[in-house]
């Protein structure tokens, strides 16, 4: 299915999620895979409130999510991560992940079904019920109907981008050829491309056009390149990004003052940032307060091992070094390790 210039922004994006959630409806019938996702979204939104992982509002998210954890009906589930309007990278890339991953598995049964022993049954009976906690038939089923679904968004998600590949070069080459830009063209290129597919994978229509949305971060990465979500980074003030777009700007230097008033998540009061960073508080009380902190997120794991109670009340998570294990691999599936 090509990408009609003439849709509009709903319409793509229907398009876009119909292939997205049809290859993630089969991981969620048949295995319970994507649990290990759910649970990390849960800790990366505990853990970095700067993040917005959805258009939705955060408790919202973290509602929806906790309660995707707690249901056993499949479907209800698969209605829960729709109606959460996550970020489309979280899912596709776990996906593909997970499709890559079990490549070799399709390939061994194929082979399997043709001449089945009993020694291969059990390899693939362990194997579906230790990465899926499912059956071999269903953990098969599931890869079988996903990648093809997921092969499909990826080709209407490209044939989108090219459509602002022309409009990326000519506002590459415009900024480029302005007088003291440092910018290199191919390197600017490359970073509004990233910020294009970003954007579609963050694009909610009900919050305006595409090509609208879409421009805005392809114009902000022509000065915030070094611009990065997942943590604290240097971020050039929004009063200052359109004067810098048009070159307009005599600002050089847009560092913050030690002494600027800060407030942490808001809710922490206002205080100066030499005092958060002083030296004068004695490790000792710190030491034993991180000490408190651990054994009050053990014992609250202990009494609530689904979490529900802990989001709502906003007790960080406890993970053993084996659940640490586990999310590294997962994470490292996604590339962020």
């Amino acid at each position: 299915m090509s990408a009609d210039k003439n849709m509009t922004g709903e319409q793509i994006q229907q398009i876009m999620d119909m292939f997205l959630f049809k290859a993630l409806e089969p991981l969620i019938l048949y295995t319970n895979v994507f649990d290990a996702q759910v649970e990390y979204l849960l800790l990366l939104i505990a853990t970095n409130r700067k993040r917005k992982l959805s258009s939705l509002d955060r408790e919202v998210v973290v509602e929806k999510l906790a309660a995707f954890l707690s249901v056993s009906d499949r479907h209800q589930k698969f209605a829960l991560v729709r109606d959460t309007r996550i970020e489309r990278s979280f899912i596709h890339r776990f996906i593909r992940a997970f499709v890559k991953d079990t490549e070799g598995y399709v390939k061994d049964y194929n082979l399997f079904m043709s001449n089945p022993t009993r020694a291969q049954q059990v390899k693939f009976d362990k194997y579906a019920a230790e990465i899926g906690r499912c059956s071999r038939h269903e953990m098969y089923k599931a890869v079988q109907i996903s990648a093809p679904y997921l092969k499909k968004f990826y080709e209407y998600r490209n044939a989108v981008i090219g459509h602002y590949i022309k409009n990326n070069n000519k506002l590459a080459k415009a900024h480029t050829t302005n007088p003291g830009s440092n910018s290199s063209y191919r390197d600017l290129v490359q970073s509004i491309h990233r910020s294009v597919i970003t954007a579609l994978d963050k694009y909610d229509s009900r919050k305006g056009a595409l090509t609208s949305y879409i421009g805005t971060w392809a114009k902000n990465a022509t000065t915030t390149t070094k611009e990065h979500e997942y943590g604290i980074a240097y971020t050039v003030p929004q009063t200052q990004r359109k004067k810098l777009f048009e070159g307009t700007s005599t600002e050089v230097n847009f560092s913050t003052s030690l002494d600027a008033v800060y407030g942490g998540d808001d809710e922490d009061g206002e205080m100066g940032l030499h005092a958060v960073l002083a030296d004068n508080a004695p490790m000792e009380k710190d030491l034993e307060k991180d000490q408190q902190i651990v054994l009050v997120q053990k014992l609250a794991k202990k009494v609530d091992p689904l979490g529900l109670a802990r989001l709502s009340m906003d007790i960080g998570e406890y993970f053993t070094q084996a659940e640490r294990y586990i999310m590294f691999d997962h994470m490292r599936a996604e590339g962020l390790a």
